[in-house]
């Protein structure tokens, strides 16, 4: 009997802990499924600050790396402004030797690579004073003022450019417009000419101090462009590719 009472003491112990135990049993499945809310919380955003990452900095950089390359010892970068394609090219400005602690960013909406204007025998070397001339056919040409801004902005970068004028290449419509009448026959000695006219073809050809920007039937774009990247070219020792015969 003292052994049944005994047992039946222990049992009502064990009844007695029963509801602790529930509570301790309940209590660390609630910290399990708090450290698993915890565990997906924290996946979530690290999930979300790599998507971060990827959209705005790794993407846009791989995206860049695929649409850069070198050519005439520049780098350049094929980038959308306005819907429009463009070529950029971002380089430092030298002179004699010696970095100037600036860059010149060159804008240009054909690709370098392909602009087949031909540049015949032609060596670049501007003097302090360089005059821009045009013929008066060449004003109603598309984009002549913004090329003619495009060149302007490109030669005025050279640290041994002092001075830049613009001309007409016709004697009585430069009087008129009192503008100075610039020509590769009046070219003075110490002046760079450069000058812009139509011709059969476009071609980049030089006579003494005077370069021609022969833009065909108003080609203007790749005529002006070639010139630049002719320039870029003899800068940096760098081999164009050849025009097609």
């Amino acid at each position: 009997m003292a052994t049944k009472k005994r047992s039946k003491k222990k049992e009502a112990r064990q009844e007695k802990q029963t509801p602790t135990e529930n509570s301790q049993n309940n209590q660390k499945q609630t910290e399990k499924t708090q450290d698993k809310q915890l565990f997906w919380f924290f996946t979530i955003i690290v999930l979300v600050f790599f998507a971060f990452l990827g959209t705005y900095y790794i993407a846009p950089a791989i995206v860049k790396k695929m649409n850069s390359f070198e050519y005439v010892g520049v780098e350049w970068t094929k980038e959308k402004f306005d819907q429009l394609d463009v070529y950029h090219a971002r380089y430092p400005i030298i002179y004699k030797g010696q970095f100037m602690n600036t860059y010149y960013n060159l804008y240009i909406r054909n690709d370098p690579r392909t602009n087949t204007v031909p540049i015949n025998n032609v060596k670049f070397l501007f003097n302090p004073t360089i005059i821009r001339t045009i013929q008066p056919e060449v004003a109603s040409c598309p984009g002549v003022m913004r090329l003619n801004a495009d060149l302007y902005g490109f030669l005025s970068a050279f640290p041994m450019v002092k001075e830049i004028q613009f001309g007409i290449a016709e004697k009585q419509v430069a009087e008129e417009s009192n503008l100075t009448y610039a020509t590769c026959d009046n070219a003075k000695n110490g002046t760079t000419v450069v000058l812009i006219r139509k011709s059969e073809a476009p071609s980049i050809d030089q006579k003494g101090d005077c370069y021609t920007i022969n833009v065909g039937n108003c080609e203007m774009g790749p005529a002006v462009e070639k010139f630049m990247i002719g320039v870029l070219a003899q800068l940096n020792n760098a081999t164009l590719n050849a025009a097609p015969n």
